[in-house]
């Protein structure tokens, strides 16, 4: 049914979205590594994606402990039981951004949905090292009203660009220090753009940009879509396979983001799934068993 009434509803929007980024919005997401993309998502839509969310998170509070200084819960859409959610991945409105962005050889590497019960989120890009190797982005969306002040997401502008991103790199963050004796800097004092946000809209960020967010309340909902390039030659092989070691450690803390088999085998009746399920393979974002 979900999956009838999203395809029914993209039909509608097709005339009316601007399923590309502008050129002065791209010169933006360019310059300063991220953009506010708003009223993606219709009520119908946000009212969905509220069902399937609720969904994930009642099996996930009883699969899992929430982790970390950000108290959060994290685990993958790409499961039958979220279909309008996990579709999003292959949803115009995103791939055709993505393809503009990152070329036409690019691939959906995740749809997630995260709940956070902490006032903070540390400093952090998505990838702990400036790779000039890797090209990759990320859409985020909350499902609630946030501010400055209530846990919308804070980036720093032009952060995704060296050496400003290794300069943000040395800061001692007062989340990260163990250190007693240095106090180390907030995440309301390092000066930021505040993506305040309503239901419905999208931030789009480059996986170098810095962002954190502070305040909001428990259960603070966030759904996320990641692609990235796909890698052409050796050094952007090694820095895709370095990224997904990286990564390896999230399905420890987070087993429910394992994609499930379902999604996987979907991609022998999809060209495209099936080339993005033979790339995260391929570079250890999906294991083979």
């Amino acid at each position: 049914y979900h999956r009838d009434l999203h395809l029914s509803i993209r039909r509608q929007r097709q005339m009316c979205i601007r399923d590309r980024l502008s050129a002065n919005q791209e010169q933006i997401f360019n310059d300063f590594g991220f953009i506010v993309l708003r009223k993606i998502f219709d009520q119908k839509e946000i009212s969905i994606i509220n069902s399937e969310f609720n969904s994930g998170l009642n099996i996930a509070e009883k699969s899992m402990s929430r982790a970390h200084i950000r108290k959060q819960l994290n685990w993958s859409n790409l499961k039958p039981e979220y279909p309008f959610l996990s579709a999003l991945l292959e949803d115009d409105r995103f791939t055709s951004i993505a393809k503009q962005i990152l070329g036409d050889d690019f691939i959906g590497s995740y749809s997630n949905s995260n709940s956070f019960s902490s006032k903070v989120t540390e400093w952090h890009p998505d990838i702990s090292v400036r790779d000039y190797d890797w090209k990759g982005i990320k859409f985020g969306f909350y499902l609630e009203n946030t501010s400055g002040s209530t846990g919308a997401l804070r980036l720093i502008p032009g952060s995704h660009k060296s050496p400003f991103h290794e300069q943000i790199g040395k800061l001692k963050f007062k989340e990260n220090i163990v250190d007693d004796k240095h106090e180390g800097f907030t995440v309301p004092d390092i000066p930021a753009f505040y993506a305040e946000s309503e239901p419905g809209d999208v931030v789009l960020f480059d996986n170098h940009t810095w962002h954190a967010s502070w305040g909001g309340g428990d259960n603070r909902k966030l759904c996320s879509i990641g692609y990235f390039a796909n890698p052409k030659n050796k050094d952007q092989e090694n820095s895709a396979t370095k990224i997904s070691q990286e990564l390896s450690g999230v399905a420890e803390k987070f087993p429910l983001t394992i994609i499930s088999d379902n999604w996987i085998d979907g991609g022998k009746d999809n060209p495209e799934r099936k080339r993005w399920v033979e790339s995260l393979i391929k570079y250890g974002f999906i294991k083979n068993n």
